[in-house]
C-alpha cells in the first residue's frame, strides 16, 4: 500500500485533535508534522516534501493562499485538503488559486469522517496517480469499469446473479460479477469469505 506523508496546518487545537483522530484510522496517511502557523508550516513542507497537505484556509488571521504562492517556485507536487468553518466565503478563492495548479478537496468544519474518506480516495486516484496494481480492484460496473482501493471495500454481499460492494464511505456499488467471481479477484490475505453470501475485509 502506498503511504502518503502528510502535514496539518491548523491553528485550532480542537480541530487538530479531531482531524488527527480521523486520520489515525486511515493506513495510507502518515502525518509527519503539525503546525499552528504558516511560517513553521512552510519550513516543514520544504523539509518533508509531503504528498498531502491538510490546510485551514485562514491560520492566525492570515490566508493560507499566501503560503501556497510562496511554494509555487518550488519543485513539489502535492494534493491539498482545505478545511474551513467558512464554507461559502473561501470556496471561490480555493478554485481561483488552486484549480490550475493542484488537485484539491474542500471540507467544512466539523469534519464528517465519511466525507473525508471519500475525498481522500478521490485524491489518491485522480491526483496521486496510483500505479501499484496490488492496491486496487478493477471490475465491470454498469457498462464501465469501477476502480476501488482494497481498503475502500468494507464488505461484499451476493445479490442474485450480481454482487454488491459496500464501501467505507457508505456507498453501495453493484457489479456484474457474482460473489464467486468477485472473490477470485480479491486477495485472500485481505479478504475472508464469511459465508456463501458475504466476503468481508479483514
Amino acid at each position: 500500500m502506498k503511504i502518503f506523508d502528510s502535514i496539518i496546518i491548523e491553528d485550532e487545537e480542537h480541530s487538530i485533535a479531531a482531524l488527527k483522530a480521523k486520520l489515525s484510522d486511515l493506513p495510507f496517511v502518515n502525518v509527519v508534522a503539525i503546525c499552528d502557523n504558516l511560517e513553521d508550516g512552510e519550513k516543514e513542507i520544504l523539509f518533508h516534501r509531503p504528498q498531502l497537505l491538510f490546510l485551514d484556509i485562514e491560520v492566525n488571521g492570515i490566508s493560507v493562499f499566501e503560503l501556497l504562492k510562496r511554494l509555487e517556485s518550488r519543485d513539489m507536487d502535492f494534493g491539498i485538503v482545505f478545511i474551513t468553518a467558512h464554507h461559502d466565503k473561501y470556496l471561490l478563492d480555493a478554485i481561483d488559486n488552486c484549480a490550475l495548479k493542484y488537485k484539491f478537496a474542500y471540507l467544512g468544519k466539523p469534519i464528517n469522517g465519511t466525507t473525508l474518506i471519500s475525498k481522500l480516495n478521490t485524491l489518491r486516484k485522480e491526483f496521486l496517480l496510483i500505479n501499484e496494481p496490488e492496491d486496487f480492484l478493477t471490475i465491470p460496473f454498469q457498462g464501465g469499469l469501477l476502480k476501488l482501493f482494497y481498503d475502500e471495500i468494507f464488505y461484499c454481499e451476493a445479490s442474485g446473479n450480481n454482487a454488491v460492494i459496500h464501501t467505507t464511505d457508505e456507498k453501495r456499488e453493484i457489479t456484474s460479477f457474482n460473489l464467486k467471481q468477485l472473490g477470485s479477484k480479491l486477495p485472500e490475505k485481505l479478504f475472508y469469505r464469511m459465508s456463501g453470501q458475504h466476503i468481508i475485509n479483514r
